[in-house]
């Protein structure tokens, strides 16, 4: 007799899944058989179906149909399916006290329970929750080799425990700040401050710029921010950062990078085109087959003009991430030539939308670089994310561009802040951001003396975003409406500057604005 069996392991009432059809033999057997039945990694626990089918002949039959010589029977199974041991079991060391271990989420487990040694040593156990899949080991012995285990705990009974897995601590020296941030005083001047750890003594910190093959300069403090001046303006700088503890100097992080502004009015960063494309998108639209492609060399950008398209559109330069303001008036300007005399087009739009009233200006350049300007009014509401673009399609001369400039008229050029000390006429003004329950946000200021008040807001990168008020104001305290659907919600710095006849104060806070 040829014996062969199904089990409904998924109980959807039928045996077509492959791994359902369990067993079939291919010898003819009498008596009493024993064989091995696969049992799949996901079965459905409880009571299912077995299906036996014993044929006189060869041959592997359906397990619903006609059968022929034989005996087809069907038997209660109780499925019970066991406690996973955990999969993709990981160790990343942190430093000489910290490992973090991670795992699989595992079907039926409640818990975990994690143990670990050092080599040779006693186990310690500790559980976590079924949500999660990690746990950190702290309060280990750097430098020092550990092994560790994982299993889980199901609701009847526990998985085995895993393979043995080892990790090695790191050395005993300190950990490097966990992150930093930088705020800009002025173009030239920045505060660079850093997370302090409970053993830390000292810093060290270096910087220089990206390019130009500058030295570094490197300071040694005991806090943990320092206010870097003289830089280079519309520069991009890199810094490092290590911390020395009981156990002496650690290692040094890796880089981090800020840029520094030019005039404070200007709302382009790169506009020269000298730290290459930063900043700048092209876009080949391949409308009326345009084909092209751009470069920068020596501060300019250079656009090869294959196929110019049908359109201006078809190819274009683009900068986003632009306020402007409902209101307010924008002086443009940029320099700009082609090899042969053609016109090319600024778009002001939003983005991925329509352009803004008045946002089109059309320039016939020629094969001299010259400078042009445009006057741009946002009658429009207000867009903190729009975005220009040079049209350079439907024509086939090449253009170079440079020079991109954006600037709200009226805008005050921003003056190197007075230290606090030597104001004698002037307080600081005192800042408390409250919001209640879903209203927007206001921000609380009392002036100790009349004055001139500018309020901007700056993005973490130090890009100025927006400006909260720029008047005069006397003796008293004030609430200023933060209007958030101007801003995305984040972290940002405010910058204070506050003028009277005899001294002027300037300052600038984190804040950080949340939309409830």
């Amino acid at each position: 007799m040829y014996w062969h069996i199904w089990i409904d392991f998924n109980q959807d009432g039928d045996f077509d899944e492959a791994d359902e059809f369990v067993l079939s033999t291919t010898v003819g057997n009498t008596g009493t058989i024993n064989e091995t039945l696969t049992i799949p990694n996901t079965p459905i626990a409880g009571l299912t179906r077995m299906r036996v089918i014993c044929k006189r002949y060869t041959g592997t039959p359906p397990p619903c149909g006609y059968l022929g010589n034989g005996e087809i029977e069907d038997f209660a199974l109780v499925v019970d399916r066991p406690c996973p041991t955990p999969t993709a079991i990981a160790a990343e060391v942190i430093s000489g006290n910290v490992v973090r271990l991670s795992w699989d989420l595992m079907t039926d487990a409640e818990r975990y329970k994690v143990r670990y040694r050092p080599v040779g040593g006693s186990w310690v156990e500790g559980l976590t929750a079924n949500v999660e899949t990690f746990k950190f080991l702290n309060g280990l012995t750097p430098n020092t080799t550990y092994q560790y285990q994982m299993k889980s705990l199901c609701v009847n009974e526990n998985s085995i425990w895993s393979t043995t897995r080892t990790f090695t601590t790191l050395g005993d020296v300190c950990d490097i700040p966990a992150s930093s941030s930088v705020a800009f005083n002025s173009p030239t001047e920045a505060v660079v401050s850093w997370s302090a750890w409970p053993n830390d003594t000292k810093y060290k910190f270096k910087y220089k710029p990206t390019t130009g093959g500058f030295p570094w300069t490197e300071i040694t403090t005991s806090l943990n921010a320092w206010t870097v001046s003289n830089l280079l303006a519309n520069t991009t700088y890199k810094y490092k950062l290590k911390t020395k503890c009981t156990a002496g100097w650690g290692n040094w992080s890796s880089n981090f990078n800020f840029t520094t502004g030019g005039n404070n009015c200007e709302m382009i960063q790169n506009g020269d085109f000298s730290q290459g494309s930063t900043n700048w998108e092209f876009k080949d639209s391949n409308g009326g087959g345009a084909v092209s492609s751009w470069s920068t060399a020596n501060s300019e950008a250079y656009i090869d003009i294959t196929n110019p398209g049908t359109s201006s559109w078809h190819i274009d330069l683009r900068y986003s991430g632009l306020l402007f303001e409902q209101g307010k008036t924008y002086n443009i300007s940029y320099k700009a030539k082609a090899e042969a005399n053609r016109n090319i087009v600024l778009f002001i739009t939003q983005i991925g939308g329509s352009q803004f009233t008045n946002g089109y200006n059309s320039k016939a350049i020629t094969t001299t670089m010259q400078t042009y300007t445009y006057q741009f009014s946002m009658t429009d509401p207000t867009d903190a994310n729009a975005r220009i673009a040079f049209g350079v399609g439907n024509n086939s001369a090449n253009v170079t561009i440079d020079d991109v400039s954006i600037q709200e008229v009226g805008c005050t050029p921003f003056q190197t802040p007075i230290n606090a000390k030597e104001i004698q006429n002037i307080k600081t003004p005192s800042f408390t951001l409250i919001s209640n329950g879903s209203e927007q946000p206001s921000l609380v200021y009392t002036l100790q003396s009349d004055a001139l008040v500018r309020i901007d807001l700056y993005s973490i990168n130090g890009q100025k975003v927006g400006q909260l008020i720029n008047q005069t104001q006397v003796i008293g305290t004030y609430q200023l409406p933060i209007v958030l659907d101007n801003f995305a919600q984040g972290m940002y710095f405010l910058r204070t500057t506050v003028r009277n006849e005899d001294s002027i104060f300037s300052d600038i806070q984190k804040v950080i604005l949340s939309k409830k």
